[in-house]
């Protein structure tokens, strides 16, 4: 399942739910739905609305060598703004999904610098499992890179060790590399801020790369004392060791986990420690929300993050598949999807100083009536 956190939700319901997805979606491509607004308009429209660039999409293969030096390669789907409107189709995980915004290998916009967001799926989820977000924040003026973390996704069950929990993080930063030895994007403009974005297992990836420091000590316990935990599978002094140095970029500058979990990886005191605010988003009907999600909602709030939660939402709102999982969700999915939007979009432009939106993210002023927002 997308971005299943606990890892005790299989591939069989995300494969189904994508085939049906895909039945749905469009099989030919239409301009890219830029937003025709005056050049005044309320923060909420701007937010939740296509911004002014077009969506240009490609894949491109990043090797680097993990954290343990072996060769690691990621299948990678990066977006950028362009200002061509027409083209090629983007696809998405495979070719199974067809995109009705985004353009395949159109020239980039080089009129700008951009900064980034880079995107981390669930636990057996893909690169483009939140395209929906990728599109909008690139139409804003946003690359958007976002790896297969390659052993992790839909194709490769559910099966996971200690190393994952280190290569994730570790994947963020190589296709951030990547992007500025102008690897997935010719001649890129990138001012070097980054906003990571993470869903389930890559919103706890999101705060690891972040700067929440780990806690080895807690982990050295569990897996001492024989804890059936994945990362416990082959734990031993040398991974605690690894673990110790963290898996911090001083190059990002904000942090969104949608429905993340394993929080006691991390704890509340190293999530309160961390350098920059997270916005931390749940949904009402995902069994984690009351469990990690409100750990990490207390400890964000401490470092200065806000807290977003959905009424109606489930794990997977914050997926392509949401409302077609049978995770709870009771929100109509476009809906669920236009609040995030917003949400991260306004977290993301008020770190960087492109905008103020402290009314928004504090519950100040209403997105919509099913948010809670503090």
């Amino acid at each position: 399942m997308v971005g299943a956190a606990d890892g005790d939700r299989g591939a069989d319901d995300l494969v189904a739910g994508a085939v049906m997805t895909g039945v749905l979606l469009w099989l030919t491509a239409c301009a890219p739905e830029v937003a025709d607004t005056p050049d005044e308009v309320d923060d909420i429209t701007f937010l939740s609305t296509p911004g002014p660039y077009g969506v240009g999409h490609t894949q491109r293969d990043v090797t680097y060598d993990d954290v343990t030096g072996s060769p690691r390669t990621l299948r990678t789907s990066v977006w950028y703004p362009t200002h061509a409107d027409a083209g090629f189709a983007a696809t998405y995980w495979h070719g199974a999904f067809i995109s009705s915004v985004a353009f395949e290998d159109v020239e980039p916009a080089i009129d700008a610098e951009f900064p980034t967001v880079v995107y981390s799926h669930g636990h057996q989820g893909y690169a483009e499992a939140s395209s929906f977000l990728a599109e909008h924040l690139t139409s804003h003026g946003y690359y958007v890179l976002a790896p297969d973390h390659t052993g992790n996704t839909t194709l490769d069950g559910s099966y996971r060790d200690t190393a994952i929990y280190l290569q994730r993080p570790g994947d963020l930063g190589a296709v951030m590399d990547a992007l500025v030895a102008g690897q997935l994007v010719a001649d890129p403009r990138a001012t070097g801020d980054v906003v990571a974005v993470g869903h389930s297992f890559g919103g706890y990836s999101a705060y690891a790369w972040s700067g929440a420091e780990y806690d080895a000590a807690a982990i050295d316990a569990a897996c001492t004392a024989g804890g059936a935990e994945s990362i416990c599978t082959s734990w031993d002094a040398e991974w605690s060791a690894l673990f110790s140095a963290g898996a911090a970029d001083d190059r990002v500058r904000a942090a969104v986990a949608m429905a993340p979990g394993d929080f006691w990886l991390l704890g509340a005191d190293h999530v309160a420690a961390m350098p920059v605010p997270a916005l931390l988003m749940t949904g009402e009907h995902d069994p984690e929300r009351d469990a990690d999600g409100a750990l990490y909602a207390a400890a964000s709030a401490r470092a200065g993050g806000h807290w977003v939660d959905i009424d109606g939402g489930a794990h997977n709102t914050f997926a392509d598949v949401a409302g077609s999982m049978s995770d709870g969700q009771t929100l109509v999915p476009e809906v669920g999807h236009r609040i995030v939007r917003t949400f991260v979009l306004a977290h993301a432009e008020t770190q960087l100083g492109r905008g103020r939106y402290g009314a928004l993210l504090d519950g100040t002023e209403s997105v919509d009536p099913v948010v809670t927002a503090e």
